[in-house]
């Protein structure tokens, strides 16, 4: 904090665990950059983990490790936190949206693989006047991709059913409400979680 009282938030120090990665190796790291900085362990609030064993054990991992540090000092334990970045991976994990990424990346395959459905396809949003004239490819290492691929296709889902359906192409699915809304689910939780992995980067 300066005089003007502007808060600058900086990184303290950057440590590579080169042997065994204990909650005793981890904390030996942060005890000793908390001595080079001269900082005091009154002063810790929080830790932020991913969630693994060695940080969250409850007899040997860091968070064990700090909380008898602390009360040795006879110093209030800080607060733990889940990572925000990890909790949201966990989320998409576990959320039910195979079938639904099926779905949409069979319709993209039937349409973006064949050059002539391709070419047709750019012509009819032409016709239509669409905003996208195209679909996303689906690339699953870019980890953007499935947001942007989701909500590219449900923003005109009526208008890709008509292209399917001069195609004599089955799409089921774009008539199932229950489906639709499954989609829109998927496309808000997707955009929300992409926004904040954006801003944390």
């Amino acid at each position: 904090i300066n005089e003007k009282f502007e808060i600058t938030e900086e990184i303290a120090a950057v440590s590579t665990l080169k042997g065994t990665t204990l909650g005793e190796d981890i904390f030996l790291h942060v005890h000793n950059v908390i001595s080079s900085l001269d900082l005091q362990l009154h002063k810790l609030v929080s830790v932020t983990t991913d969630g693994a064993r060695n940080m969250t054990g409850k007899n040997i991992g860091l968070q064990a490790i700090i909380i008898n540090e602390m009360k040795l000092n006879e110093l209030s334990p800080p607060l733990f936190f889940h990572c925000i970045i990890h909790q949201h991976a966990l989320c998409a994990k576990i959320m039910s949206w195979d079938t639904i990424m099926k779905n949409v990346i069979s319709i993209i395959n039937f349409i973006r693989s064949n050059g002539l459905n391709h070419r047709q396809f750019q012509s009819f949003w032409i016709e239509i006047n669409a905003d996208y004239g195209d679909v996303l490819y689906y690339t699953a290492v870019r980890w953007l991709s499935r947001g942007r691929v989701l909500e590219r296709f449900f923003m005109l889902p009526q208008e890709i059913y008509n292209f399917l359906k001069e195609k004599r192409k089955v799409a089921s699915m774009l008539e199932n409400q229950t489906w639709i809304s499954g989609l829109a689910f998927c496309v808000d939780i997707l955009k929300y979680i992409n926004e904040i992995n954006i801003k944390l980067q």
